[in-house]
């Protein structure tokens, strides 16, 4: 019997791999941000780069629909990612879909050699500093195709949460729950 998503994801969280969110949700938000896609024109042939793909919550929908090597995902930490290509994705999908992953923590897309169609930030901007933030956006008008979609997330600044203007990664709250979401033509 296979296991499902969320147990899937139970376990890494067991074996102290820190998720970034709740187990429970993991199945849920992956195909939340690929519905995302979907909705803004993803097709089979599209190309994307996954910025902070992570363990491959949205990797695991999105590399399953794109043509081979139209995934492309950038992850820093690399114990998550590898627990995302081993531990989530099914047997044999990194062989037939060739997936492209890179470590990097410097947004430095121009390692996959490629123009994408479309960019996807999730629960990056959240944590970022906004040079990170201008990075991206500099790497989107480099490495995307005429007209490339950049969807991202964000918290925007309010009276009780003040915009941030640090100039490191900020981990996150647990009561930072609320999202917006932006996307750039």
């Amino acid at each position: 019997m296979t296991e499902s998503l969320v147990e899937k994801a139970q376990k890494l969280k067991d074996n102290g791999l820190d998720l970034g969110h709740m187990p429970s949700r993991f199945e849920v938000g992956g195909r939340n941000q690929f519905v995302n896609l979907l909705y803004h024109g993803l097709l089979p042939q599209s190309k994307l780069l996954d910025i902070g793909c992570g363990c491959l919550r949205g990797g695991y929908w999105t590399i399953r629909f794109l043509g081979r090597g139209g995934y492309c995902g950038i992850e820093p930490n690399e114990k998550v990612l590898d627990a995302g290509i081993h531990r989530i994705l099914d047997p044999g999908l990194v062989e037939e879909k060739q997936p492209r992953f890179d470590t990097n923590s410097n947004y430095d897309f121009s390692v996959f050699s490629e123009k994408f169609d479309f960019m996807l930030a999730f629960s990056v901007w959240t944590h970022a500093p906004k040079n990170n933030i201008r990075t991206m956006l500099d790497g989107f008008v480099k490495y995307s195709n005429p007209d490339g979609i950049f969807l991202t997330t964000f918290q925007p600044a309010t009276i009780l949460r003040r915009e941030y203007n640090g100039e490191v990664w900020k981990t996150r709250s647990p009561h930072e729950r609320k999202f917006s979401t932006a996307w750039a033509r």
